[in-house]
């Protein structure tokens, strides 16, 4: 008995210790910018156009590389390109949303096979955009993501030059936050 009743605190203890999701980090693990697209099925290359509900191919996949769940309800991921119009998008994600320990949660288009379709939050709170489309630039570009406490947690960025992967922390485009979405929306 004695012997039963120490494994089982020590299998409490353990899986306390190591799934402690306050401090547990999601990452961004994939970024589709420029996805193929043909003459018979043209798809632009966004993350959501509402007034084409079924346009949109890029995506952005979170990973969780814990060993525990995490809910990822009221998280931001945002872009601002500052004067590029079309470019610029908030998503907050919608109650709910939980990535299993060493699980995916994507976010996109119709066509990109996403776990999360924009386009189906294009009359919601959820989605702040500048226009009418959201897509990421296939030049330079990055995206952040935001706890639900609004504390940065991972950020990426790509170029299509490797001279300019420098300017990350010094573009003046880099440091414009995307728009606030208030939580409980």
């Amino acid at each position: 008995m004695l012997k039963t009743s120490l494994l089982k605190s020590f299998l409490f203890l353990a899986t306390f210790i190591f799934c402690d999701s306050v401090h547990a980090q999601i990452v961004i693990n994939e970024v589709m910018v420029n996805p193929q697209t043909n003459s018979t099925n043209p798809q632009f290359q966004s993350l959501k156009m509402c007034s084409q509900a079924n346009y949109g191919s890029e995506y952005i996949e979170l990973y969780n590389p814990t060993a525990c769940a995490i809910d990822v309800s009221c998280y931001l991921i945002g872009f601002n390109g500052n004067f590029l119009t079309g470019v610029n998008g908030t998503f907050r994600f919608p109650a709910a949303s939980v990535i299993q320990p060493n699980g995916f949660l994507s976010i996109g288009g119709p066509n990109s096979g996403a776990t999360i379709n924009l386009a189906t939050f294009c009359s919601t709170a959820n989605l702040s955009t500048d226009a009418d489309r959201w897509y990421l630039p296939n030049g330079d570009g990055y995206l952040i993501i935001w706890n639900a406490s609004d504390v940065a947690v991972d950020a990426v960025y790509w170029t299509t030059n490797p001279n300019e992967a420098s300017r990350w922390g010094t573009d003046s485009d880099i440091s414009l936050a995307p728009t606030f979405i208030a939580a409980g929306t």
